[in-house]
């Protein structure tokens, strides 16, 4: 699981943050070498 560390105010929604999140994910997979190619992303908290 690759999670990076955005904070946020509790009651806000989560789906803004993703927009913030997504750039940090894609390096940290690139640095530790995974392909997210077809991977499939649950937005379910969104």
């Amino acid at each position: 699981m690759i999670a990076p560390f955005v904070a946020a105010p509790g009651n806000r929604n989560e789906s803004p943050l993703l927009r913030e999140a997504l750039p940090e994910v894609m390096r940290i997979s690139r640095e530790v070498g995974l392909d997210l190619q077809d991977t499939i992303v649950s937005l379910d908290g969104a």
